[in-house]
């Protein structure tokens, strides 16, 4: 007698495993469609970016202290959506109707394919993910490229690229590679990984980074990990240097 081939664990009644990953996109589309109906409204931070893509689309430098990855995100799509808030929306939208994929991708490792659903179905069911992936911040799009970067990380080259997009969109990423450069580093002490793993995920890395470094060279003056340190600075004690022309309407 002839006998079917055995089922992969966790996969329930011989459903395609795609199914209900599949599935959590279709619902976190929704969930972020409906929020953006019901939050139609720039952000404060929204139109830096928005400032900052048509600064892209004529080739203009743009002094800003947020990278360029999202405002380079909204330049393509305004290639396809002429309306400027909507594009950037949009970008979000989409980034973020597509995060339960990594995460489930990544929870599948420890839970199976069945339970990895929990996960990805809170990822698209959250109320707070679905509004700030509704409108024109930075967050969906850095959090897709974050958990798709991390879900790779047995492809160091791939997995570097992706973290490298995930800190030209928000510099919190500099951070999570540095974390996973630090693991990789104890396996290959464990001789768990060789030293290439480690080598090829940070170059890969650096290969989208080092670009927004030279940008905020070439757009601030001066070389930085992220413009956002400035914040970590000591408030100046004089406001007319800081505000020149406030300095020069007030004589």
């Amino acid at each position: 007698m002839m006998r079917g081939r055995a089922r992969p664990p966790g996969r329930a009644g011989g459903s395609p495993g795609w199914l209900a990953p599949a599935g959590c996109v279709l619902v976190a589309l929704a969930m972020r469609v409906w929020a953006h109906a019901h939050q139609p409204y720039v952000t404060v931070d929204g139109t830096e970016y928005i400032r900052f893509a048509e600064s892209l689309m004529r080739g203009e430098a743009f002094a800003s202290i947020f990278p360029p990855g999202y405002p380079a995100l909204v330049a393509l799509a305004r290639l396809v959506v002429p309306d400027r808030i909507l594009a950037a929306a949009i970008v979000s939208i989409v980034s973020g109707a597509l995060l339960p994929l990594p995460v489930w991708w990544l929870a599948r490792r420890s839970l199976g394919e069945r339970l990895a659903v929990l996960p990805a179905l809170a990822v698209a069911l959250h109320p707070d993910l679905a509004r700030i992936s509704s409108v024109a911040l930075s967050e969906a799009p850095y959090f897709l490229a974050l958990y798709t970067g991390l879900a790779l990380a047995t492809r160091p080259l791939l997995s570097g690229l992706i973290l490298g997009a995930a800190f030209a969109v928000r510099p919190e990423g500099l951070l999570c590679t540095a974390g996973l450069a630090v693991l990789q580093g104890s396996r290959v002490v464990r001789r768990a990984a060789t030293p290439r793993t480690l080598v090829t995920c940070v170059a890969g890395f650096l290969l989208l980074a080092t670009p927004c470094w030279l940008y905020f060279r070439l757009t601030l003056g001066e070389w930085t990990v992220t413009p956002k340190v400035v914040a970590l600075r000591a408030a100046a004690t004089e406001w007319r240097p800081q505000e020149p022309r406030l300095a020069d309407s007030s004589r």
